[in-house]
């Protein structure tokens, strides 16, 4: 199994197509094809099938995807520690970031960072905290800033930076505004960023540390913009955490409810695979971070 195969192998995953694979990878196709037959000739199965959709993969070439993404991946970031040992930081980083953990401490760390270090192409992806996992997992991120510290099992491993509390919005003028309780608001229909079999999620926590059920109508909706227009223009509740109610433009779309119910806190933290194994360009850039937080 070499480099050239499993680079081939991915890029014909993500296109679906030998010949946009070769022009991806600037080889020709039949270059493409032989590094295919050649890997599945060393693993002794077919990794992909044609079908009039494109390019499918197997079983095996679905078992062995991900480990070839992450091999790939570790691959680059082992040329950006050789890079940095010659003393020049280059490289990219790719970081997730749960919508919560996105505060102005981040950002004026990852600025004071690229003032050092220029030369690192940076992308941040914003995602809830179950799909970060998974990217960290395949190897899609460096690192990721979290609002859900990781069960044993989710193969991560977690600084802790912080806390914010966990708030239950409602447009002004609702009826429910001067509830106290989660018990007097059941009755309405709710609003999640987050599907409701995640058990992590801060709707399902809320309700579940109260030893209640969850409400009757809930409506999941994925998109944050969305979610805000929905809360804004109807009876729906919506949960948050504190932070976009300390900006007064905030208050004036949505109200936070004065529950005596004990909500649990999100706990911001730092995720990562294995923090030894991570590229000089992302302790550099974590380290920032850590600093943004505590001294905060």
């Amino acid at each position: 199994m070499k480099l050239n195969q499993l680079r081939a192998f991915l890029a014909v995953v993500e296109t679906r197509n030998i010949n946009r694979a070769a022009d991806r990878l600037h080889l020709t196709q039949s270059a493409v094809s032989k590094s295919l037959r050649e890997l599945e000739a060393d693993l002794e199965v077919p990794l992909l099938v044609r079908t009039a959709q494109g390019m499918r993969l197997t079983e095996a070439g679905a078992a062995i995807a991900d480990r070839a993404r992450l091999i790939n991946a570790e691959v680059a970031r082992a040329r950006q520690d050789i890079a940095a040992l010659k003393g020049r930081l280059t490289g990219a980083l790719t970081i997730g970031v749960a919508p919560v953990a996105g505060t102005a401490g981040v950002a004026k760390a990852i600025l004071e960072f690229r003032k050092r270090n220029a030369d690192v192409q940076i992308t941040i992806v914003e995602e809830r905290p179950g799909k970060l996992l998974t990217l960290l997992r395949d190897g899609t991120l460096d690192f990721a800033i979290s609002t859900e510290m990781p069960a044993e099992s989710a193969a991560c491993s977690a600084i802790p930076l912080s806390t914010v509390k966990t708030m239950i919005g409602v447009r002004p003028g609702h009826p429910a505004l001067n509830a106290t309780t989660l018990e007097e608001i059941l009755r309405y229909e709710w609003i999640t960023l987050d599907p409701i079999s995640d058990e992590t999620s801060p709707l399902v926590r809320c309700f579940q540390m109260l030893g209640c059920a969850l409400p009757e109508r809930i409506i999941h909706c994925a998109s944050i913009g969305l979610y805000i227009e929905l809360a804004r223009n109807s009876d729906a509740i919506s949960i948050w955490s504190a932070t976009p109610f300390n900006m007064a433009a905030f208050r004036q779309v949505l109200s936070p409810l004065a529950l005596t119910d004990n909500l649990p806190d999100r706990n911001i933290c730092l995720l990562s695979r294995d923090f030894h194994l991570l590229s000089q360009a992302a302790k550099g850039l974590m380290k920032e971070i850590k600093a943004a937080f505590f001294q905060a």
